[in-house]
C-alpha cells in the first residue's frame, strides 16, 4: 500500500511540473501625444527573441508564445520599442487586449 500511495504522489506532482500553456497576447501602440496608432514598433517578449511581433498600420500586434505554468499561464513580460520612442518594458497578463502608450523622445 505504501508503494502505491508513493507512485501515485510522483505520478501528481510529475504532472504539475510539466503544465505548459499557450501564452497569447495582444494589442494596440499608439502616441502619447496624438493618440494615433504606432506602425513598425517592435514588441519581443523578454528573452525569447523567436517571440516577437511588429504593429501593423492600425498600431496592432499578436504574440503566442508558449510557457510553463503550474496555476495557469504567468503574464508575458514584453519590450517594446521603435526608433524616436522611448523604449518600455511591461507585463501583459495573457490573454489580455493591450492599449499601451509610447512617449516620443522629444518629451
Amino acid at each position: 500500500m505504501r508503494h502505491l500511495l508513493l507512485i501515485l504522489l510522483l505520478a501528481l506532482l510529475s504532472g504539475f511540473t510539466s503544465c505548459d500553456c499557450v501564452q497569447h497576447v495582444s494589442g494596440v501602440v499608439t502616441d502619447a501625444n496624438t493618440h494615433e496608432p504606432v506602425s513598425g514598433v517592435h514588441i519581443v517578449k523578454e528573452f525569447q527573441s523567436l517571440d516577437a511581433a511588429v504593429t501593423d498600420e492600425k498600431g496592432e500586434f499578436s504574440i503566442e508564445s508558449i510557457s510553463g505554468g503550474l496555476f495557469g499561464c504567468p503574464g508575458m513580460k514584453v519590450i517594446i520599442a521603435k526608433e524616436g520612442y522611448h523604449v518600455k518594458v511591461l507585463t501583459i497578463r495573457a490573454g489580455k487586449h493591450k492599449i499601451i502608450q509610447l512617449k516620443p523622445l522629444n518629451n
